[in-house]
């Protein structure tokens, strides 16, 4: 399996494409080894029909991705990380586990740095509405 990554030193992009089709694949569960510690990253969908509180998140080999990319909000500039996809196999939803023989390896370490370059940083932000009582109607918008 190719897995690429990117980051922009704040958010880490995570694409993958299997070599082929994977039979019984319900998603695939994320792998993130940050700063020498493995964990499972988590993500916020399940299966349709599966009950979940607002808001709430599991471990990706329990609600595999359902997708062949994943943005990793939760690692922190500084952070040094690596990737590893795990195909998700099974009959159904209840019965899921990775499937080793198309497990791709980990991916090489990067750290994330605002660093482009000695002289280049790069920032960027998520933007805000300047004003706390914008209700998004026309009558509470500033005019300029």
């Amino acid at each position: 399996m190719k897995v690429k990554v990117y980051h922009n030193g704040d958010d880490v992009f995570i694409a993958w494409k299997p070599e082929g089709f994977i039979p019984n694949c319900r998603g695939f569960a994320l792998m993130r080894r940050r700063n020498g510690i493995e964990e499972t990253v988590s993500t916020w969908v399940g299966f349709e029909g599966q009950s979940h509180q607002e808001g709430e998140r599991r471990a990706s080999t329990n609600w595999p991705i359902q997708k062949y990319q994943w943005t990793d909000y939760m690692a922190n500039p500084g952070d040094k990380v690596q990737y590893r996809v795990l195909p998700m196999v099974g009959p159904d939803k209840a019965t899921l586990r990775p499937d080793p023989a198309t497990t791709s390896d980990w991916t090489k370490a990067i750290a994330l740095s605002h660093e482009f370059d000695p002289k280049i940083e790069a920032y960027f932000n998520r933007g805000s509405w300047p004003r706390n009582g914008y209700r998004g109607d026309s009558a509470s918008r500033p005019t300029i």
